[in-house]
């Protein structure tokens, strides 16, 4: 495999302004913040605001050990409490579904007053229309990740047929898979027998979605009283043995 390499971001290179550049107005049209250029998608409006951008000074990622070993304590003790006790749920499909909402208008406040106040314009990928800042930002990303890995860089018509072509099939399966297993981890979350579980077969080309009951991984019993499954892990201390 080829590793990636470090790029330093340099306002005077094309890739690395045009990225900047389209991602800024991609920002501000979602935002809907008006974007205070004759024409954005210039060269110069692009060096501009690549310059304006290198100005910005970040802060450099120092690693905390303090909140490393906090964080490596605080695990140590939830898995010293739990050890030896199985998390059960007594709740019905419906109550689960009441506490998930809940959970998500304790974070995200009132949605509908949330979306009167703010002015948040979604975007719906479209090629077709070049003054969008959608290709403009696909064509940079794209040339940025092939200088990581020392690629030939990809020209802006190859791009913009190439994306047409890939993005809504790979947009659409992957956000019915993610749906489906997320599904099945709030059910693994809340403790739900395995009956309650689904098999999903999908299909977006007829398209097709069936749902199955998983059976339960075999049992072996390998002693009077001892039991393993595929699922079974065990950690042997090899220093504890010297014939092994």
């Amino acid at each position: 495999k080829r590793p990636p390499s470090t790029v330093i971001f340099d306002p005077n290179n094309k890739i690395h302004a045009s990225f900047v550049a389209a991602c800024a107005c991609l920002r501000a049209v979602t935002c809907g913040v008006p974007i205070d250029r004759k024409a954005p998608r210039s060269d110069y409006a692009k060096l501009d605001i690549a310059i304006q951008a290198a100005k910005v000074k970040v802060k450099a990622f120092v690693q905390s050990d303090k909140k490393a070993q906090a964080l490596k304590e605080q695990g140590d003790k939830g898995n010293a409490g739990n050890e030896n006790k199985q998390l059960t749920f007594e709740l019905s499909k419906e109550d689960i579904a009441k506490n998930i909402l809940a959970l998500v208008k304790q974070r995200a406040g009132d949605l509908a007053k949330a979306a009167s106040i703010l002015k948040c314009l979604p975007q719906e990928f479209e090629k077709d229309e070049d003054e969008n800042y959608h290709v403009d930002a696909l064509f940079a990303m794209t040339n940025c990740r092939a200088s990581n890995y020392k690629l030939e860089p990809m020209d802006w018509i190859t791009v913009k047929l190439k994306a047409g072509r890939i993005i809504p099939a790979l947009a659409t399966t992957t956000s019915a898979i993610a749906a489906l297993q997320t599904i099945e981890l709030v059910k693994l979350i809340a403790g739900v027998s395995i009956e309650d579980h689904k098999n999903s077969f999908l299909n977006l080309s007829i398209p097709i979605l069936t749902q199955s009951e998983p059976s339960a991984a075999p049992i072996h019993k390998l002693t009077p009283k001892l039991t393993a499954s595929l699922w079974d892990r065990w950690e042997i201390d090899l220093g504890l043995y010297d014939d092994i």
